[in-house]
């Protein structure tokens, strides 16, 4: 009983030692009188100059902790003198008990003011990848095996109550194709870490490229489990939400489960559902290569139950109610090839073989675009769309077998009855086609309706108040057979042009006819000027 007094009062003896020690080194050791050796340690091993400019505080019990500064590493000698990396803030700390049961316990990671800035040169090389040589551990033969399960037994019961980022950003810049990619004002929240167990993670980031002129705001939820033995993170039930300026509405996505391997550098997503506009997209999704080229495929439909809404915005009235496509996608980080378009707008099938959307040139490029309704045959050769901040298109257009009378009272224009019942339904025409959010021009057209034709420019503006614009010259033209049905009961003398037709339009600009026949009279070279 002596001995285990005498043993008793050894061991609070040396633990209140060891309370002095750990308070004599926080209160009388400086860490910061440090700093040049730790530079000097990070440059014979890395090669890089580290700058501490802020301040190092340590704390022992019961927690290890380490608070630092602001921090610059800086980039390789051959690369552009600027940071590689910076931090403004971060705390780190693990409670010293539970590491003597080979357990680490960590506490909310803190990192505020990250900023990384990644460098691809013309040549391909870049400014992390020496990082990465010189993290892979050298293994000796002299290393035996028991060293693995002393580690796998940290990692596997390692804690981290979680990770709060703030105000990150990582900018990416490829010098051969002039091109940077850049998410800023980055936030990442977490729940506890806890390997092979479910982790909530929260995001939101402001999205920038050298492609588009507006920033793209992202927010993120999701659930990963990682299984970093085998390299392989499942995700469920995420949730997306992607707003821009580019976007007259937000774009949410949904992701019920995604499969991400390193291993073999592939994500697979069985099943995406996106929607904006009332339009809904659902796809299916694999990638490969992402960490060194990442490609994209995929099968897509999109279901849009009420177009007539989404042209609305764009003061676009087109008689269009819903619209049904399916396509097959193949993406790159500079383009994007759509195949396989089979499209539907109401009743009316569309044929469009490829679509190619380049995003360094700012282009998307149809191939060609076949559209039938009502009889009517609409080709669209070379379509092209430029600048996606104001887009602007040109093509060329080749409509056959337009029927005027049928198609009248569909763009909401009165109906039209007249003397000939042929009259008005044949049109065809061949143009220019060119236009922006603004207008719309046909320029050198050829029209020949029914026995005249037509040739000239038009231009249509002000959709939500259609202006027309018409330069216009016409070899003959029978207007006899476009007079209104004459009625027995009615005495008014019939009006000798379609002028209800006329009353609907906003025109201006001139008609020339070389020959024109009215009441069975013959008259040449006719000028008709339209005033506002």
């Amino acid at each position: 009983m002596k001995w285990l007094k005498i043993g008793l009062g050894i061991l609070v003896v040396l633990l209140m030692l060891i309370g002095l020690a750990i308070v004599a080194v926080t209160q009388w050791v400086d860490p910061n009188q440090y700093k040049p050796q730790i530079t000097e340690m990070v440059e014979q091993n890395l090669g890089r100059q580290l700058t501490i400019e802020g301040d190092i505080q340590l704390s022992f019990f019961p927690w290890l902790g380490l608070q630092l500064g602001h921090t610059i590493l800086n980039n390789p000698d051959h690369f552009e003198q600027q940071p590689f990396a910076a931090i403004q803030q971060a705390q780190v700390k693990v409670k010293l008990l539970p590491l003597l049961r080979q357990q680490v316990q960590i506490g909310q990671i803190q990192l505020d003011g990250v900023q990384l800035l990644l460098l691809q040169q013309k040549d391909g090389s870049n400014n992390w990848q020496d990082l990465a040589q010189t993290s892979e551990p050298e293994v000796t033969p002299e290393e035996t095996d028991e060293h693995v399960p002393q580690h796998n037994a940290y990692m596997e019961n390692l804690q981290i109550e979680g990770l709060n980022l703030k105000n990150a950003s990582i900018v990416f810049f490829d010098e051969k194709q002039q091109t940077s990619y850049a998410l800023q004002n980055t936030n990442i929240q977490t729940s506890a870490i806890t390997l092979d167990q479910a982790i909530q993670i929260e995001l939101d980031t402001l999205v920038n490229t050298s492609q588009l002129e507006h920033t793209v705001s992202t927010q993120l939820q999701t659930e990963i489990t990682p299984n970093l033995n085998q390299q392989l993170f499942e995700f469920r039930n995420s949730n997306v939400t992607v707003a821009s300026q580019l976007l007259p509405d937000a774009l949410k996505l949904n992701l019920p489960t995604a499969q991400l391997d390193l291993n073999q550098q592939t994500l697979s997503i069985p099943k995406l559902v996106a929607q904006t506009l009332e339009a809904t997209v659902t796809a299916q999704l694999n990638a490969q290569h992402i960490l060194s080229a990442p490609t994209l495929i995929a099968k897509a439909e999109i279901q849009q139950p009420n177009v007539d809404n989404l042209l609305k915005q764009y003061n676009m009235p087109l008689p269009v109610k819903s619209a049904n496509i399916h396509l097959d996608i193949n993406a790159t980080l500079e383009d994007i090839l759509l195949e396989n378009i089979k499209a539907q707008f109401d009743q009316y099938p569309i044929d469009m073989p490829s679509v190619k959307i380049n995003f360094a040139q700012q282009q998307v490029e149809v191939e060609k675009l076949d559209l039938q309704a009502l009889g009517t045959k609409l080709q669209l050769s070379t379509l092209k769309l430029q600048n996606f901040a104001k887009p602007a298109f040109s093509s060329q257009v080749k409509i056959t077998d337009f029927n005027l009378k049928k198609w009248l009272p569909i763009l909401k224009f009165p109906e039209q009855k007249t003397v000939d019942k042929k009259a008005l339904t044949q049109l065809d025409l061949d143009a220019d086609l060119t236009g922006d959010l603004q207008k719309v021009q046909l320029q050198n057209l050829v029209v020949k309706l029914d026995q005249t034709q037509i040739k000239g420019n038009i231009e249509l503006s002000q959709f939500s108040n259609p202006v027309i614009s018409l330069r216009l010259e016409a070899d003959k033209l029978d207007a006899d057979r476009y007079m209104p049905p004459s009625n027995p009961n009615q005495k008014a003398t019939q009006p000798l042009l379609p002028l209800e037709l006329l009353k609907a339009l906003n025109v201006k600009g001139h008609i020339k006819l070389r020959k024109l026949t009215v009441t069975q009279m013959q008259l040449k070279d006719i000028y008709l000027q339209f005033v506002d």
